[in-house]
């Protein structure tokens, strides 16, 4: 019997140390990566002409109007990770789609084991609002480097085009880990 207490004793101990050991994850990735990223570059695989320059470039910064609005905000809490973006989408209903629109989205999301990679998911809606997350999105040094693939309307029609756009964080932004 006296056995028998003392395992279920080590057991809810061990049960409420992996509660502990998640919490205290969350707060190591709170501190590392909870925060808000401008937009410091964003380039396409292919160049596109969107602004109707004439001239097709890689640069969206310098193709797209009000990009550099573009933001991602990552919140981390003791029970739920999110990611919320701005980006601006194409009115592609005709040419020229010179309109742009700022979309916002948010997801639920994680990181991989080593906390570098973050896993952001898939909702069962992006393909009604037209909004689907990044391919990649990684963390390093006070940046979020994502991979977006986005259909864009030119001149010459539909173009699928990766955007490799990197996000660097505000310094000043700061939150209280609850």
């Amino acid at each position: 019997m006296h056995k028998l207490l003392l395992s279920l004793l080590f057991s809810v101990f061990m049960i409420s140390c992996k509660k502990e050991e998640t919490l205290d994850q969350n707060k190591v990735i709170h501190h590392k990566i909870d925060g808000i990223y401008l937009l410091n570059s964003a380039f396409t695989s292919n160049a596109v002409d969107l602004n109707q320059d004439g001239v097709a470039l890689n640069d969206m910064i310098r193709e797209i109007p009000n990009i550099k609005n573009s933001n991602i905000e990552i919140k981390v809490t003791s029970t739920f990770m999110y990611f919320y973006m701005l980006w601006p989408e194409q009115d592609t209903r005709q040419f020229p789609s010179n309109y742009w629109y700022e979309k916002a989205v948010y997801a639920k999301m994680n990181f991989d084991e080593h906390n570098n990679q973050l896993l952001i998911e898939k909702k069962t809606d992006d393909a009604v609002t037209g909004w689907y997350p990044p391919q990649e999105a990684y963390f390093q040094n006070d940046k979020i480097r994502m991979k977006m693939k986005r259909t864009l309307l030119t001149k010459t029609g539909m173009k699928e085009v990766i955007i490799d756009a990197t996000y660097v964080k505000m310094p000043e932004y700061k939150s209280e880990y609850r």
